[in-house]
């Protein structure tokens, strides 16, 4: 008996040993785990293997009774074997389920209880569960220690480049503390160093000190908070504690929505482009607030470039943010920050890259990464909205694009435009969570807010307005489409503690609750088998 999963893009909801909140690819995550050295072994003919987790992890599902968000804690996880066909469906509000045409498929039957089939058996019509309302249990940190973070995420190569200096003192009492030559001797420095450490002091590259921590010589909260970065070649020095607050998240939001991560052999730059001069302001001022330096404007200042290799590293390392409009996704530190913080994230997409509409009463975000709407989509959750997906035609890019298009002589790229939108209920109480600078924008969110209050929910299937049914965390999506679709690929899933079937169901992509793969139950039945069966005739 094979073990049947999910496509590896397939995301799904889980915390860490310290709680924090992510929301990651499960082939992604397990692949790097497998990197990392987690245990691993065969345990079916099919090559099916099972990984061990190297701490503990936890995912979330619905209580089959009241439908509301438990943790369950996470046993290992599966990667499965290639695979070349898969069953994927797509539902009411457009949110999709890619899986193995065996893997078991959790719907509601019409008392709304958890019923299970093959994925190859579901049909249109069928009930699926979707989570509505997750609201993390905050737990983070208001500073971002830049030391911790880039000695976690950069790679070495990079952290050479980067020097702690204004700690003389501290470096100077560990040497005294340690011995100079066992310093010299951990840190592999020139010998040079044996007889004077002066300019070592004065900037201590940041592999040395990451070699410190990892010898447990020190500890990264032990840097005096007077510590500065500053990376080779550069003048600015940046404090190591940066504070995550409202600005910060603005910053980030209008990165997420229009900002580009550029690099050469002599620059690295973070860009933005917006031609309303209100967001520009708000774009250099939240720059100036957050990290003390001026952003450049350019193209009659509707370009703000940030020109500086360490808040680059930070972008693209740390934050995690992506670099163009195709790979960006919601920096996951923000799963776990307090809801003004995701306000402000929100605002500034919105303000960026977002559309409302009062005569339909619709306020949507737009993107050609439909991974990175599904990330602000579960992100939403904590405000208990719901939002649907729309994959709209390929077109051709903007005015100002096709224009750089036609100076460099090439032929423009069609895109497709994917929107998360919200309307009526979901519109109004989105609205009342933006703080938005374009005037425009903001105007058309106050119409919405002055029309009389919507109390209820629609859903569009089937050519009829069906009220959107809500209990518990979740409400009820149905499956409009089941189609058979041709890619080789490894599937993964994940085994957590149960005790009734009903309760084997995780949170998926697109905020889709369905069970996880047949993992010890398998077992059982073939050992159930093997006894079953048993002959004398086994025994050598």
């Amino acid at each position: 008996m094979r073990r049947d999963c999910v496509f590896p893009n397939t995301k799904f909801v889980y915390s860490d040993e310290h709680k924090k909140i992510n929301y990651d690819e499960i082939g992604y995550f397990v692949e790097n785990l497998i990197e990392k050295g987690a245990k691993t072994r065969v345990v079916d003919p099919f090559g099916t293997i099972q990984v061990e987790c190297d701490s503990e992890f936890y995912a979330y599902g619905a209580d089959p009774l009241t439908k509301n968000v438990v943790e369950k804690k996470i046993k290992y996880f599966i990667k499965g074997p290639l695979t070349e066909e898969w069953v994927k469906i797509t539902t009411a509000t457009n949110r999709t389920y890619t899986m193995t045409l065996n893997h078991d498929f959790m719907y509601l039957d019409e008392n709304d209880e958890f019923k299970f089939k093959k994925a190859k058996d579901i049909n249109v019509d069928d009930k699926v569960l979707v989570l509505d309302y997750f609201k993390p249990k905050i737990n983070y940190n208001p500073k971002f220690n830049l030391v911790k973070e880039f000695i976690e995420n950069v790679p070495n190569s990079i952290l050479q480049r980067i020097r702690i200096e204004n700690s003389d003192l501290f470096f100077k009492t560990l040497v005294k503390k340690v011995g100079r030559k066992n310093i010299c001797k951990s840190l592999n420095l020139k010998s040079k160093y044996n007889r004077n450490l002066y300019r070592w002091y004065k900037a201590v590259p940041l592999t040395d000190f990451k070699k410190l921590v990892d010898l447990n010589l020190v500890l990264i909260d032990d840097l005096p908070n007077s510590s500065k970065l500053r990376c080779l070649f550069g003048k600015f020095k940046f404090n190591i504690k940066l504070e995550i607050n409202d600005n910060l998240a603005s910053l980030l939001g209008y990165f997420t929505a229009e900002g580009h991560l550029h690099t050469n052999k002599t620059t690295k730059q973070i860009s933005f482009r917006n031609s309303t001069k209100s967001i520009v302001n708000k774009i250099f001022n939240s720059t100036l607030s957050c990290f003390g330096i001026k952003p450049i404007l350019e193209e009659n200042n509707t370009k703000v470039t940030i020109c500086y290799d360490l808040i680059y590293y930070l972008f693209k390392y740390c934050f995690k943010i992506g670099s163009n409009a195709h790979n960006k996704k919601v920096p996951p530190f923000l799963y776990n920050t307090p809801d003004h913080i995701v306000s402000s994230y929100i605002s500034a997409y919105i303000d960026g890259d977002g559309t409302v509409i009062p005569e339909t009463k619709v306020i949507s975000f737009s993107s050609v990464n439909l991974s990175l709407l599904d990330d602000l989509a579960f992100l939403l959750t904590r405000f208990n909205l719901i939002g649907r997906f729309f994959i709209n035609n390929p077109r051709l890019p903007g005015r100002t694009v096709l224009e750089n298009y036609k100076r460099l002589q090439k032929e423009p790229k069609y895109s497709i435009r994917n929107d998360l939108t919200y309307r009526g209920k979901d519109a109004q109480k989105l609205g009342l969570l933006l703080k938005l600078e374009h005037l425009g924008k903001k105007s058309e969110v106050e119409e919405i807010l002055t029309l009389k209050p919507i109390n209820r929910r629609a859903l569009s299937y089937n050519h009829k307005q069906l009220e959107l049914c809500s209990f518990g965390d979740s409400f009820v999506d149905y499956v409009k489409k089941v189609e058979i679709i041709k890619d080789k690929a490894h599937s993964y899933c994940l085994e957590v503690e149960w005790k009734e079937k009903e309760e084997r169901n995780i949170i998926w992509g697109q905020q889709i609750i369905n069970t996880r793969c047949d993992g010890d139950e398998a077992c059982v039945i073939l050992l159930m088998d093997l006894l079953l069966n048993f002959s004398k005739k086994f025994i050598p």
